[in-house]
């Protein structure tokens, strides 16, 4: 339970970090500490480490290291996920690269315990570019309407 925990910290500021339209900040990584202190308190789990978000990510990872290992049933379940609900919520004529795309936001011991390869240059180049394309180019949508409605 305490990995679960970990996952949704570190996890969200990891990718925000990565492809977020500016990285987080120190306030931030703060309150998503005490988020995940608090939480763990309130679900009866042991209280969090002394080294704060640095020691929570630390045993994530060493977690993932120690227990993250390919087998059927990973390469079953990343068959099961990775195409369905992706291929939904892409363009119509990225749906076919859905897999690759979602291999993108996987990090490499996670991969690698799924069997899925490193997807290509381009995909991981369209995944990493195309969510910042809104905040890169002219602004539109409801904040330039009048009355800003």
């Amino acid at each position: 339970m305490e990995y679960v925990l970990a996952c949704f910290t570190v996890c969200p500021l990891r990718f925000i970090d990565a492809h977020g339209h500016r990285p987080v900040t120190d306030d931030e990584r703060a309150t998503a500490y005490a988020f995940h202190r608090d939480l763990a308190a309130a679900l009866g789990l042991p209280p969090s480490p002394a080294g704060g978000l640095a020691e929570v990510a630390r045993r994530m990872d060493t977690c993932e290291t120690r227990h993250f290992a390919p087998t059927e049933a990973a390469r079953a379940l990343w068959r099961s996920t990775s195409a369905g609900l992706p291929a939904a919520r892409l363009p119509a004529p990225l749906a076919p690269l859905a897999s690759a795309v979602t291999a993108t936001l996987l990090d490499e011991p996670l991969r690698t315990a799924l069997g899925v390869r490193r997807p290509p240059a381009p995909v991981r180049a369209l995944a990493t570019y195309a969510p910042g394309s809104r905040r890169r180019g002219p602004r539109t949508g409801r904040r330039d309407r009048p009355g800003g409605r």
